[in-house]
């Protein structure tokens, strides 16, 4: 009845206006004027929407020509290319013999499960108390492999050099107040570096109070090892968010324990590892605030998400990336959906307020470690774009371009002469000679599914005394190089990353009722990132370690995005 009277209404009005506008030829003029401003209205929303989606699927198929790119060299070219010795992964396989199994068995899997597992009562109630039990039972699996990192990173450890023995060693200082670092040449040149030696002196002064000073190195490995399980709890928790599916997330998880947490590097405290829980963390925050229900809520979320991104790029600037790719997002949406501008506007200003407060704690950093740094001595980016073209190591850490660097005092001549060097090397290599070394270059960064362990010059400092027990010998049999055991677990880890390269174009594919924010868009722009960041600059597959759980959250909703079209290409309906 209501809706009869306001039709009937609506149409008594219209009828009113058209006799009124048949009479008055001004009226006729006004209704002429608001009916063309509301056609350009709904033009410029219309262009403004176009513009949208023309940016979004240029970012997808970039994002799907990289993908393409990889797949291709990682499996024809693979170690054939002529880049560093030093560099090549210690496989047993090649990539093609291993691509070739992970497809046999997936294809097994598949068939067991249809076939089999899928039809079984017992499976189907696990399945279930999965789904109601999914955060306890996620939480208790992370720490048990936490109590799996103890006892490898117990008997794998040892004292590292090169860097991090300059990080560590400051630390050290610090916590027994001899000194500060001040201007010290090292620290001006890598200011980023400052932010390891705050947190390691923190932990350090912590671990003295509660009696452990003979343990404190160690105990910096067990908070590394809190901090890469916390990194694998928010993997599994934006897949779910992502997808919907407890399933995927638990397969997330798992590729994270096998590919990142019982990775080698734990035991070795330095930003890679210290970074690696931010752009996950960052992702995640990310996505409960795009489904936040109450505007405190959503920015408390958005703040949130601008801190842990700030907070991974002052500990490596690489882990900063998410969080570049989430401001993209919004500065898209602010240019081109007028309908969200006020909304994106809202969401900056909380990115804004995170980099003040972000600014502000890396102040109270260079407070507490007594830095007093000369801007004149840091590289700059044209440093690392210039040691990114270096012949000589494939674009991997080059001691004659640092040494040029280091030859040049003043910084405007020394960012002048390494642009130059950029130019020179570009017109040197010419098309075809930068396309074949940008393709042995992609090859030292991601043809290495342990993260270019113990590649480092200087990598090993010092031996620890520890008795050599029967666990000790065979924890380092599988985990140090050059050992008999330890090709089996690099080509373990090399078959996951290869999986990992391969399942994440597939993520947000096509149409998903699940994925209902821009999450995937996030994830490729920021994949994308990544990418160029060791593609242009500094090379070296240690670089890509604390992404990869960003890797590892589009691979597994690539699979879930698979599974769905099987699904739905057997029964005619997708599953979760």
């Amino acid at each position: 009845m209501k809706w009869g009277v306001i039709g009937s209404r609506r149409r008594q009005s219209v009828r009113q206006n058209d006799m009124k506008s048949q009479k008055d030829p001004a009226a006729q003029g006004r209704e002429s004027v608001e009916t063309h401003r509301w056609e350009m209205a709904g033009a410029m929303v219309s262009m403004e929407g176009k513009v949208e989606k023309g940016i979004r699927k240029a970012v997808n198929v970039l994002f799907w020509s990289i993908c393409a790119i990889l797949f291709m060299v990682l499996l024809f070219v693979d170690k054939s290319a002529a880049y560093p010795q030093w560099a090549k992964n210690h496989a047993l396989l090649p990539n093609v013999a291993l691509v070739g199994g992970l497809l046999i068995l997936l294809a097994l899997g598949s068939l067991v499960w249809e076939k089999w597992l899928s039809k079984n009562h017992f499976l189907g109630r696990v399945r279930r108390g999965i789904r109601k039990g999914f955060y306890p039972i996620l939480g208790i699996l992370c720490v048990l492999l936490f109590v799996l990192q103890v006892y490898i990173a117990h008997h794998l450890y040892f004292i590292a050099g090169w860097d991090v023995a300059i990080v560590t060693g400051t630390a050290d200082w610090l916590w027994t107040g001899e000194r500060g670092i001040g201007s010290e040449y090292y620290f001006s040149q890598y200011p980023n570096n400052v932010a390891i030696v705050y947190i390691l002196a923190v932990i350090y002064q912590v671990a003295v109070k509660l009696g452990f000073e003979v343990y404190r190195y160690f105990v910096t490995i067990l908070v590394d090892c809190v901090l890469i399980d916390l990194a694998g709890f928010f993997v599994a928790l934006s897949v779910k968010r992502l997808t919907g599916s407890c399933k995927a997330a638990l397969l997330a998880w798992g590729i994270f324990v096998g590919l990142t947490g019982i990775n080698p590097w734990m035991v070795v405290p330095y930003t890679d590892t210290f970074s690696v829980l931010f752009p996950v963390l960052s992702f995640y925050l990310y996505l409960c605030a795009r489904q936040a229900h109450g505007r405190m809520r959503e920015c408390v979320l958005w703040a949130a998400a601008g801190v842990a991104g700030m907070t991974g790029y002052l500990i490596k600037p690489s882990a900063g990336i998410v969080l570049i790719a989430i401001v993209c997002n919004e500065l898209l949406v602010l240019a081109a959906v007028r309908s969200r501008r006020r909304e994106a506007l809202l969401h900056l200003g909380m990115i804004l307020a995170a980099f003040i407060v972000s600014r502000g704690l890396w102040l109270h950093m260079l407070d507490y470690t007594g830095s007093d740094l000369d801007r004149e001595v840091a590289f700059s980016y044209a440093h690392y774009l210039m040691l990114g073209l270096n012949e000589e190591n494939t674009g991997a850490y080059s001691s004659g371009d640092y040494l040029f660097s280091l030859s040049i005092p003043d910084r405007k001549t020394r960012v002048r002469e390494n642009l130059r060097m950029v130019s020179q090397r570009i017109r040197e290599y010419g098309v075809g000679g930068y396309l074949e070394f940008m393709g042995r270059k992609l090859l030292l960064n991601y043809n290495d599914g342990v993260f270019a362990w113990e590649q480092e010059g200087g990598f090993e400092m010092s031996e620890r005394n520890a008795p050599v027990t029967l666990a000790f010998q065979r924890v380092r049999r599988l985990f140090r190089c050059g050992t008999d055991w330890y090709g089996y677990y690099a080509t373990f880890a090399q078959a996951l990353w290869l999986l990992v390269l391969f399942a994440m174009p597939f993520a947000g594919a096509g149409k998903s009722a699940k994925i209902r924010t821009d999450g995937a868009f996030i994830l490729r722009v920021s994949l994308i990132g990544s990418f160029l960041f060791v593609m242009l600059f500094e090379a070296r597959a240690r670089y890509l370690y604390n992404m990869a759980p960003v890797y590892i959250v589009g691979a597994a909703a690539g699979l879930w995005k698979i599974s769905c079209w099987l699904a739905v290409r057997k029964n005619g309906k997708g599953h979760t």
